[in-house]
C-alpha cells in the first residue's frame, strides 16, 4: 500500500513539473512572436543597419547587432569595436536606416555596474 502511495506521489509531482515547464515555454513562445512582429515591422534589414553603422565607423568591426524597441521607436543596436579597443554603440532607425545615436561604451562603467550587482 505504501508503494502505491509513493508511485502516485511521484506521478503527481511529475505532472506538476511538466505543466509548469509547458507554461513557461508558452511564455517564451509569446516573446518570440513579439520579436518576429518587430522584425516584420522593421523597414530595413539587419544588413542595412550594419552597413549604416560601418559608414559611421569605417575603421571599426561590428561585433554585435540586434533589433531593439524603446517605447514607440524601433531601432537596431550595433556594437562596433575599433583598433584602440573602444566600443561604440550605434543606434540605427529601423524605419529609414539613419544613425540616431552613436555613443562610446565605457568599459569602466560596465565593470562598476557588474561589481555592484551583488552588493546591497
Amino acid at each position: 500500500m505504501k508503494r502505491n502511495t509513493s508511485i502516485a506521489t511521484l506521478i503527481a509531482a511529475a505532472s506538476i513539473a511538466t505543466a509548469g515547464s509547458l507554461a513557461f515555454a508558452g511564455q517564451d513562445g509569446n516573446r518570440d512572436k513579439d520579436r518576429y512582429a518587430e522584425l516584420f515591422n522593421s523597414k530595413i534589414t539587419l544588413q542595412h543597419a550594419i552597413a549604416s553603422a560601418q559608414l559611421a565607423h569605417p575603421d571599426g568591426r561590428v561585433i554585435k547587432a540586434e533589433l531593439e524597441q524603446d517605447k514607440d521607436t524601433l531601432y537596431y543596436e550595433v556594437d562596433v569595436v575599433k583598433a584602440n579597443k573602444r566600443v561604440f554603440e550605434v543606434h540605427v532607425d529601423a524605419a529609414d536606416g539613419k544613425v540616431i545615436s552613436n555613443d562610446t561604451q565605457d568599459s569602466n562603467a560596465k565593470q562598476d555596474r557588474a561589481g555592484t550587482k551583488g552588493q546591497s
